[in-house]
């Protein structure tokens, strides 16, 4: 990001010297985020009062979230970066094509058959964004989510307990509701007879996501995983978690391209590296924030898109969604809400509404006839046809 690197408390410096009409930006990004959380709350302390001022900290942590959401930035632009969150979003909104445009034809709908191998935070981020992300007319998701113990899914299931209830998950053509089945797979070992032949037994794979903590064990799973497929003649998109990407194998048949020794091309996408994650065109310039802003500040404050969780997450899921609605060709969806016509409008409003419910039951809320946010509670998670007119119509992009 052509920034200085300053090893020590950034916020024991003082630069008074620096312009006060140009912009300054801080990155917090200290492997302790306790150390982070404190610097950001130090930073716009003191340049509360100044114009120009963002404060970039990058956390993971819930007590982070909570702590950023209550700073005081005056008019500090304030923003908390996890980056497993920012990689799976960015994936989505650039590379989401290839999940759609490698589902499989059966009758009159498509199939997304998904793995995501390993439960890790960019796993975790996966699962959950898939079911909202995938909710689309014509197509029908199924996700396998492996993992390697019993605990991984508990902790799944308290996070997000009404995305895994069996009143919403795996209920095809027989609601208004979001639409998908997600199951899971314990094995101790993903390097195991007893994992291939799972594997081997789920029909029409399309995608896979491998996210183990590990480049290497990552590389050697998606190569296992293009192994099991060309034996089961499927054709899913790989994409593997590899943060450095000299991990990656140097043996290529063409840039970007990786193959085995006889040419034939592995398909396996490599994701998530340094390079990218905290590049420029990430941090500063990201496209998809760009457009998730503007469609928050349809309703809301721009302040509160950088400094709520839930104001920035839930905006940048609906413009990743809206993108994809109109690569999809669903009918009206590239067209402003007055423009469409009224069966389109309406499909529209069922199809977003479905996507909101899964992506408000990925974020943890359940349905309450009143709406709580600490109690992540709300009454509109129900079918679309029982919601009122008025809620319905605020469906309509």
């Amino acid at each position: 990001v052509g920034s200085l690197l300053f090893e020590s408390a950034i916020s024991a410096i003082h630069f008074g010297r620096h312009s006060r009409r140009s912009p300054i930006s801080f990155f917090l990004i200290g492997e302790k985020d306790a150390q982070n959380i404190d610097e950001a709350v130090a930073l716009t302390t003191r340049y509360r009062e100044r114009d120009l001022v963002r404060v970039y900290v990058f956390s993971d942590s819930e007590s982070g979230r909570v702590a950023l959401e209550n700073t005081d930035c005056g008019k500090v632009v304030l923003q908390r970066v996890n980056v497993a969150q920012k990689m799976v979003a960015s994936l989505l909104y650039d590379r989401g094509n290839e999940i759609f445009d490698s589902a499989v034809p059966v009758g009159a709908e498509k199939e997304i058959n998904a793995l995501v191998v390993g439960l890790d935070a960019r796993g975790r981020e996966m699962l959950r964004a898939l079911p909202w992300f995938c909710q689309m007319t014509g197509y029908r998701l199924t996700v396998h989510a492996f993992c390697r113990s019993a605990a991984e899914q508990k902790k799944m299931e308290s996070l997000c307990p009404e995305l895994f209830d069996e009143r919403y998950n795996g209920k095809f053509g027989t609601t208004q509701d979001a639409c998908y089945r997600i199951g899971f797979h314990l094995l101790s070992c993903f390097e195991s007879r007893e994992f291939d032949e799972e594997v081997s037994a789920i029909e029409r794979v399309s995608f896979a996501f491998v996210s183990l903590g590990s480049d290497e064990t990552n590389i050697r799973i998606a190569v296992k995983l293009r192994m099991l497929a060309e034996r089961c003649a499927q054709n899913p998109v790989i994409f593997a978690v590899t943060e450095n990407s000299e991990a990656i194998p140097a043996l290529c048949k063409k840039e970007g391209e990786r193959c085995n020794y006889k040419g034939q091309s592995y398909r396996i996408a490599f994701v998530g590296s340094t390079e990218t994650e905290f590049s420029a065109a990430s941090i500063l310039s990201s496209e998809l924030e760009k457009e998730a802003l503007e469609r928050h500040m349809k309703w809301g404050k721009e302040k509160d898109f950088w400094q709520s969780e839930y104001c920035y997450r839930s905006s940048v899921a609906s413009a990743i969604h809206k993108k994809y609605k109109i690569y999809c060709g669903i009918p009206g969806a590239d067209l402003p809400p007055e423009e469409r016509q009224e069966d389109d409008r309406w499909a529209l409003r069922r199809l977003e509404h479905q996507r909101w419910n899964a992506y408000m039951r990925s974020e943890g809320y359940v349905f309450a006839p009143k709406r709580n946010d600490l109690a992540k509670t709300h009454p509109c998670l129900i079918e679309f046809d029982k919601l009122t007119l008025e809620e319905q119509e605020k469906d309509d992009d």
